[in-house]
């Protein structure tokens, strides 16, 4: 039996957030590209990539919202969001309550907003995991396990409740096989601390390198230094437009190794870190590059 959640306005919501994000990224992309180096066009430049970042997000979010689902099984509470599963065997529910008993929802880490709730917090503590369209507390079920919470808003909760006593009376042992869905690994990955710490040293580094060549660039010589020997002289000269490459690379070192990265998390979130973090020390060669190249 599959219960959807309750109707919400986070559907809406995700989809103005992600539209509005779009819309600037164009806008402040093409800005910055149809202007001069310099400091306006560094800054269109750089709004134009956060909001790109940020419209990605936006868009796998709202997409987890309409994928939100909770499935009752004989003998387990299924809770599929964004293509992947937690398994909520029957048997180990300790409890089912109203979600009055966790007071407000705040401070739930993970990206939330109106109508749209899910990411996880530590409450009394016990963790709680959410996955809800609802901060309202009333309209919330919890399903107490052993060392766990969840807090659901299936579309009629006493019902829900009910039906869900009924199978844990007669639950067994036997479980279905959990969708480890890659949309679902990519999310929890950018829920994690550590991972986005790693990315956004990156991409600061990788932004530097793009502001050193777009606030340096027009100050020097048609014919500069490419390269440097390793007495400090420049062995290899041309256009200063062939400095370019550095931002380019720099840019595209950061997407590259986040798009491989998020791929690797699915199965070993520890490579995917290390990864990152080569990636950052990448960065930081280049800016040392570009330092030495453009001023």
């Amino acid at each position: 039996m599959v219960w959807r959640p309750r109707p919400s306005s986070g559907g809406r919501v995700g989809i103005a957030l992600a539209s509005a994000a779009a819309v600037l990224a164009c806008l402040a992309l093409a800005l910055g590209l149809t202007s001069e180096p310099g400091p306006f066009a560094f800054v269109e430049l750089v709004v134009a990539i956060v909001a790109l970042a940020a419209w990605a997000i936006f868009a796998l979010w709202t997409y987890g919202f309409s994928t939100l689902r909770y499935t009752l099984t004989p003998n387990a509470l299924v809770i599929r969001w964004l293509g992947g599963d937690d398994i909520i065997p029957l048997e180990r529910v300790d409890g089912i309550y109203s979600g009055q008993r966790i007071g407000p929802v705040r401070g739930v880490r993970g990206l939330t907003w109106p109508g749209y709730v899910v990411g996880f917090k530590v409450q009394n503590g016990m963790p709680v995991s959410f996955f809800a369209t609802t901060e309202d507390p009333a309209a919330l079920t919890l399903i107490v396990l052993d060392q766990r919470i969840y807090a659901i808003s299936p579309d009629d909760g006493p019902a829900f409740r009910q039906e869900l006593i009924r199978r844990i009376e007669q639950a067994t042992s036997t479980l279905p096989t959990p969708r480890q869905g890659m949309l679902r690994r990519v999310a929890a990955t950018l829920m994690d601390p550590a991972s986005l710490l790693l990315l956004g040293i990156s991409l600061a580094l990788a932004l530097a390198v793009l502001g050193l060549y777009m606030l340096r660039i027009a100050s020097l010589p048609a014919e500069t230094a490419l390269h440097f020997a390793a007495d400090g002289t420049p062995d290899v000269t041309g256009p200063r437009a062939n400095l370019a490459r550095l931002p380019l690379l720099g840019l595209a070192g950061w997407l590259g190794s986040t798009l491989v990265g998020l791929g690797l998390a699915r199965s070993d979130r520890a490579l995917a870190r290390l990864l990152w973090f080569g990636s950052a020390a990448a960065e930081l060669v280049l800016v040392i590059a570009a330092l030495r190249l453009l001023t």
